[in-house]
């Protein structure tokens, strides 16, 4: 079942494209504005939920956010490939694939974007 999630979501993230453009200065505005959980956000299980957040753009803000703070800055050290919403028994997951300097490294984080997207 793991094996097939991790496929689906692969497929979803490489045919999809970043379809908004967040600026700089609203990933700002939002990051002073919300709380991330403690979880590590590397698996659908351990998805990071963001607090603090009414809209969809303030949500994908805080996000590009979060991931800054982890791997550095965006378009320098690490750049958006695709992102994509799941959903399983009532839990919204927004998947983000990230390509960091090394083109071999990519990462997958997951998102509880249930606070954000209805």
């Amino acid at each position: 079942m793991k094996t097939i999630l991790a496929v689906t979501v692969l497929a979803l993230l490489y045919s999809c494209s970043p379809k908004q453009t967040i600026s700089s200065n609203s990933i700002g505005q939002v990051a002073s504005s919300c709380k991330f959980s403690n979880d590590n956000g590397e698996s659908f299980g351990n998805a990071v939920l963001i607090n603090g957040v009414l809209s969809q753009q303030d949500g994908f803000a805080a996000e590009y956010h979060y991931i800054s703070g982890r791997y550095g800055n965006r378009g320098k050290d690490w750049f958006l490939v695709g992102q994509t919403l799941l959903s399983e028994k009532e839990k919204i997951i927004d998947v983000v694939e990230i390509q960091l300097q090394n083109p071999a490294e990519r990462k997958l984080i997951y998102f509880d974007a249930r606070n954000f997207v209805k």
